[in-house]
Order: structure tokens, then sequence, then C-alpha cells
């Protein structure tokens, strides 16, 4: 896994904390404190924009909700037409946290 973790700047403004690549999946993790953290309508639309074009654009308030998305990938990786909508979905199901805008 080749990962990038951006520290806030303003030119960066919108752009997850940590973007990866893992297993040909481009991945945009928007990380907050549990119960406190509140995305901004730009990270929002960022993490659309990235569900929108073929990655995967989660807002994460803890370490299970990163493993579970590596499971998920994991389980389905070897499937044939898996795409990140469809890793999405299986993630949503598992957590039932998150949603599509």
């Amino acid at each position: 896994m080749y990962h990038w973790r951006f520290q806030a700047q303003s030119n960066l403004n919108g752009v997850p904390d940590i973007l990866c690549l893992y297993k040909g999946f481009f991945i945009g993790l928007e990380l907050k404190r549990p119960k406190q953290g509140t995305p901004t309508e730009l990270q929002l639309r960022t993490l659309k924009a990235i569900n929108d074009n073929g990655g995967i654009g989660i807002i994460v308030d803890q370490l299970i909700d990163v493993e579970r998305l590596i499971d998920v990938i994991d389980d389905y990786y070897y499937c044939d037409n898996i795409y990140a909508e469809n890793i999405l979905e299986y993630y949503e199901i598992r957590t039932n946290k998150y949603e599509k805008k």
C-alpha cells in the first residue's frame, strides 16, 4: 500500500487527510474525531468527487473503519468486475455507517 498524509495547508483545503492506493483502488480518507468531528461542505464534495470518479472516499473516525474497508477490498479483490462503487456498497453493509451523498 502506498499512502500520503497531508498536513493542513490553505492550498489543500478539502483534500482528504490520507490518500492511498491499495490493490489498484484510489482511497481518500478524511479523519475526524469520534463523535466530535464534522466534515466541511468542501470535504464532502471532494469525497463525492472521488467516489463519482471511480475511487473510494470515506470519512473515518476510528481505526476499525479503515480495517473494515481493507477487509472488504481483500474479500472481493479477485472477483470479476469489482469496482469501487461495489466496494462502497459492501463497506456500507458491513458498517451501517457510510452514506452516499
